[in-house]
């Protein structure tokens, strides 16, 4: 073995260590994504030309050589397109987000390598190459082609890292800048060699000069944070928190998203097809129920020196069955240490249950509250009244008045019951919409009136609307048309009718009351209306003309099927 043999050896077994090492800590380190994998592609062909150039150089005859030098061309024919990737995806270039570009990128390199496997063809990659004199190789055409490919790739390349560059903040230049240096060696060294610049020390020096790429990268980890700019100690939160949060850089692009982001932004799109912040804030105002919100939101985030919180979003979803659901979202903008923006982090949080809750405490005290002290109240003035009736002897006009007191009391007390009843919740889903409806008659029918519930739903059927959102609609309903019914209709029976009809459940209520010639619709008949309109349903007003009033409510059988 020749002394520069022996050095091929030694130099390319330290830089093959030197890659292996930086390939492995930062797979470890650094988080996965698409720069990341195509990058230690990258460092993994520089490992098998190291390693393939060292057997090339140990070859004894010229058949042996020949072999070899086909496994040595596989690396070389390829590191430029694939560095040329992972320019591509480091950069965020939306051509990254293509799955036909890393097909048509490579493309090239796998014709070109086509004569390489198939020895008849091999003289188009290489001419005259010889154990004696194994520095000098005579190309063949092809070969010079792929060579003069690769070159222009990698200025391809540059230039993709360069335009980089140049858009990013002060913060995120010094890593483009330490990726285009440490890459810029390699290049130049394989120009100079390719055209006899430098002398060959009787070895391919190329692939040795990597080592300097490979220091560079691994300052780059430690000092710059390379591959991200979330810190490593809260990655873990940031992955495993409820809330959906998307990490924007600072060239309003979208870098990171966790897994709740991905589920609940999944409501109205795909947040992987939302390649900058103005795609994400567009999907999210398409279903918004105020766009002027997003008007604001958008020129709030043109200062980058200033968050944005807004805890009252209401947004719809992809089903148009579906209500409205109420969203906190949080811009926070967020520096480095010398007070570079460097990106935003976006923080949306569906509060719709939690203002459910606080709403429910809220009507549950109120409703204690009523009940406690005005019903109390009504009921003792109800009784006063009944008493100065029956025993006390006055004129008729006196007494009609006192008649006139009481039965404006009863009805004060009809009205209050039916306030209680909308602010305490009842639990639908957990006793059934049938148990509750049955519960709250029950009262009624204790105020010399009577209100018959016929249920033709079956188990399953009854199961599946008390348990969606259909159920709290139909329950208020029935208690708005049945107080309306007591109290301005002067109705004594009332019938309430539930069914299923093919892709519709109908709702029907009827009373024996006073019924109207005109209908005029109060804030009850028109509290009806919206609550039908909010599931895509239908609702009918009618009173006949020998007296009572129907309604009619017809809702779409899907909106159960949905939840």
């Amino acid at each position: 073995m020749t002394l520069q043999q022996k050095i091929c050896i030694v130099v390319y077994t330290i830089v093959l260590v030197q890659c292996l090492t930086t390939t492995i800590f930062i797979y470890i380190k650094v988080q996965k994504n698409s720069a990341l994998y195509s990058l230690i592609v990258c460092q993994i062909l520089v490992g098998l030309w190291l390693f393939f150039g060292m057997i090339e150089n140990m070859s004894i005859n010229t058949p042996e050589l020949l072999l070899n030098i086909r496994f040595t061309l596989f690396p070389v024919f390829f590191i430029c397109n694939c560095w040329l990737i992972f320019t591509l995806h480091y950069s965020e270039c939306r051509l990254a987000r293509y799955k036909w570009i890393m097909p048509l990128i490579l493309l090239p390199s796998v014709l070109a390598f086509i004569p390489v496997v198939v020895p008849s063809w091999f003289h188009f990659i290489v001419i005259e190459k010889t154990a004696d004199n194994p520095i000098v190789t005579k190309w063949g055409i092809v070969a010079l082609i792929n060579f003069y490919m690769s070159y222009a790739l990698y200025a391809l390349s540059t230039l993709v890292i360069i335009v980089s560059y140049i858009k990013r903040g002060k913060s995120d230049r010094a890593r483009f800048l330490i990726i285009i240096i440490g890459i810029f060696i390699p290049a130049f060294i394989a120009l100079s060699t390719f055209f006899g610049w430098i002398k060959s020390p009787g070895f391919d020096i190329t692939p040795a000069s990597f080592s300097f790429f490979f220091l560079l990268v691994s300052v780059a980890l430690n000092k710059y944070k390379l591959f991200d700019i979330i810190p490593l100690a809260t990655y873990d939160v940031f992955r495993n928190t409820e809330e959906a949060i998307v990490i924007i850089n600072s060239n309003n692009r979208v870098v990171k998203f966790n897994e709740a982001a991905a589920e609940q932004y999944s409501v109205w799109g795909n947040l992987k097809a939302c390649g900058t912040l103005e795609e994400l804030i567009g999907m999210m105002r398409s279903y918004a129920a105020d766009p002027l919100q997003f008007e604001q939101l958008e020129a709030a985030l043109q200062d980058h020196t200033r968050s944005y919180r807004d805890s009252n979003i209401k947004l719809r979803s992809l089903s148009a069955n579906a209500p409205s659901r109420v969203y906190s979202l949080y811009a926070n903008a967020f520096s480095d240490s010398a007070a570079h923006f460097i990106g935003r982090l976006i923080s949306l949080r569906d509060v719709t249950n939690d203002r459910q809750n606080v709403a429910e405490y809220e009507r549950n005290r109120l409703a204690r509250e009523i009940h406690d002290s005005l019903s109390n109240r009504l009921t003792v003035a109800a009784m006063n009244l009944e008493y100065v009736l029956l025993a006390a002897k006055l004129e008729d006009n006196i007494l009609d008045s006192i008649q006139t007191s009481l039965n404006s009391v009863r009805c004060g007390f009809i009205d209050l019951r039916r306030i209680i009843n909308e602010l305490t919740p009842v639990d639908l889903e957990k006793n059934g919409l049938q148990a509750a409806l049955s519960g709250a008659f029950a009262k009624f029918n204790s105020q010399n009136a009577s209100v018959d519930l016929v249920n033709l739903l079956n188990d399953d059927e009854e199961i599946r609307i008390s348990q969606s959102q259909l159920a709290h609609p139909i329950y208020t309903i029935c208690l708005e048309a049945a107080n309306n019914a007591l109290l301005h209709g002067k109705a004594k029976h009332i019938t309430v009718s539930l069914r299923r009809s093919g892709e519709e459940v109908q709702l029907f209520i009827a009373d024996d009351g006073m019924g109207c010639k005109k209908i005029i619709k109060n804030k009850g008949l028109t509290g009806m209306e919206q609550r039908v309109a909010e599931f895509h349903g239908a609702i009918e007003f009618g009173s006949p003309d020998d007296g009572g009033f129907i309604i009619k409510a017809t809702f779409p059988y899907r909106v159960v099927m949905t939840g």
